[in-house]
């Protein structure tokens, strides 16, 4: 659990490196500070529409299996039907048989 945390804690800083760690002096800060800033967002924003579109897919996805599974219910509440009238005429055909045998 802790190496998994370290190795996410690695790859987030990957990522997003401290704005000043490519710095060669200390002038400009400030405009470095808004280009590290301007990649930020734009690494989040590419990551948010990632996100948004994978969300959107399993969303359509969980509504085709919601449907399909509505359709299976339905199958499955007719086979259901059939099923114990088949089992009648069975036990009808056994109690005739039965009747008849003795």
């Amino acid at each position: 659990m802790l190496t998994h945390l370290k190795e996410k804690l690695q790859f987030v800083q990957a990522d997003y490196p401290h704005p000043y760690s490519d710095l060669p002096s200390p002038c400009f800060p400030t405009l470095l500070i808004s280009t590290c800033s301007i990649r930020i967002l734009i690494n989040l924003t590419i990551r948010l529409i990632t996100f948004r579109q994978v969300l959107t897919h399993l969303k359509e996805k969980l509504q085709f299996v919601q449907a399909d599974n509505h359709l299976l219910k339905h199958d499955l509440t007719d086979l259901e039907v059939e099923l114990t009238n088949k089992r009648d005429v069975l036990t009808q055909v056994q109690t005739l048989i039965d009747i008849h045998t003795t």
